[in-house]
């Protein structure tokens, strides 16, 4: 099959199989927006950013050096099929002044054709994020001391709920004899804040965790609280490696490799449950950041009205089909906004036919297109 990609911007197709053996060719294009322009409201234009940048061809993680103590920032683009969207949201917690404490958020809304309402709420997360704090221990047990005042705090699971304590006597070449970790945070093994005996033996300061749901509020070490953030999950991490099936002897000598027949296909969204969509995003989908950016505590943009769509052509025929949007990465590292970045995925599976000759993907833009600048 050959593949003609019509459009400016990466993409690829390529044939993919679901844990059915059921066989697809799957369909990505992804665009690369910079920040262009904003309102005294903080609402800003995207424009077509100059580097378009290749594919993600594997995860990128905040430190390359050492990925299994690393969250991930970008995620392979490679995925066959999400059944909803992901938000990602790659940001730090500011601050107008150094605080103890503050929350941060991030929304988004959809237009609606009312006087009343313009716009619809699709989902909305907060969090609270408390300065430098440490584990303390002492007569009544451990504890966390006050938090340090400060007004930018990193919103990377690193700073969260979780984390892991190695066993020094573990040997690989004799796994069965000791097991690698005292402690291990199933949702979050890159985070701070577990606890064990051993630790306080080292005499070194134990971090604890600075992101928490407004729902909660740690005051002590506490494994059972879920991580908060904006970023991707980790594969291995729980919720998602729950979804991802059985892979034992029996799927070795009689699947591999095809996914396990329990393998549920939401294990492909990366993206935080609170921030993943039921559907799809649309162009015109208002994305709205709270304390997220410096100097503003609101600010906002529209999604641009690009659309895709994926031909499949047989010798007297042909079928187009529209990607969707299933993936918005929000990379605002920076300070200035202008060299920050945002990264929208279409995507789409079609049955695979051996009939087709070529597919191709073409980028669609209406008449009315207002959603982007091209400068």
């Amino acid at each position: 099959m050959r593949f003609q990609n019509y459009t400016p911007f990466p993409a690829i197709a390529w044939k993919s199989a679901d844990n059915h053996s059921n066989r697809y060719i799957s369909y990505v294009v992804r665009v690369k927006y910079a920040f262009d322009t904003v309102d005294r409201e903080g609402h800003w234009t995207l424009k077509l950013h100059t580097d378009q940048e290749a594919l993600f061809g594997k995860d990128i993680y905040y430190n390359e050096e050492d990925i299994f103590n690393s969250s991930v920032r970008f995620e392979s683009d490679y995925v066959s099929y999400k059944p909803h969207a992901d938000l990602i949201v790659n940001a730090y917690a500011h601050a107008s002044t150094p605080l103890t404490e503050w929350r941060c958020g991030v929304k988004v809304l959809r237009p609606v054709e009312s006087k009343d309402e313009p716009y619809i709420s699709l989902l909305e997360k907060w969090i609270r994020v408390k300065g430098e704090r440490f584990i303390q221990q002492d007569v009544l047990g451990a504890s966390f001391t006050k938090s340090k005042k400060e007004n930018k705090i990193p919103l990377r699971y690193e700073y969260a709920n979780g984390g892991s304590v190695s066993n020094p006597y573990y040997d690989p070449a004799h796994p069965k004899e000791e097991k690698p970790f005292l402690m291990y945070a199933q949702y979050n093994p890159v985070g701070v804040g577990v606890l064990h005996k051993s630790m306080f033996e080292q005499n070194i300061p134990l971090r604890a965790p600075q992101i928490e749901a407004m729902s909660e509020s740690l005051d002590k070490p506490n494994m059972s609280n879920a991580p908060q953030g904006f970023g991707f999950l980790g594969r291995s991490w729980k919720p998602r490696i729950d979804l991802a099936g059985t892979f034992d002897d029996a799927w070795i000598k009689e699947k591999h490799p095809v996914m396990p027949d329990d393998f549920k296909e939401a294990y492909n969204n990366a993206a935080h449950p609170d921030l993943q969509l039921k559907g799809y995003f649309l162009p015109h989908d208002k994305i709205v950041l709270h304390n997220l950016v410096k100097d503003r505590y609101e600010q906002s943009f529209e999604l641009p009205n690009f659309y895709f769509k994926a031909q499949q052509e047989e010798e007297f025929s042909s079928s187009p089909h529209f990607l969707n949007i299933d993936t918005v990465i929000v990379d605002i590292l920076e300070d200035e906004m202008k060299k920050n970045a945002v990264y929208v995925s279409y995507r789409t599976r079609i049955p695979a036919n051996d009939k087709v000759q070529q597919s191709s993907v073409n980028m669609f833009v209406p008449d009315n297109f207002l959603g982007v600048s091209h400068g």
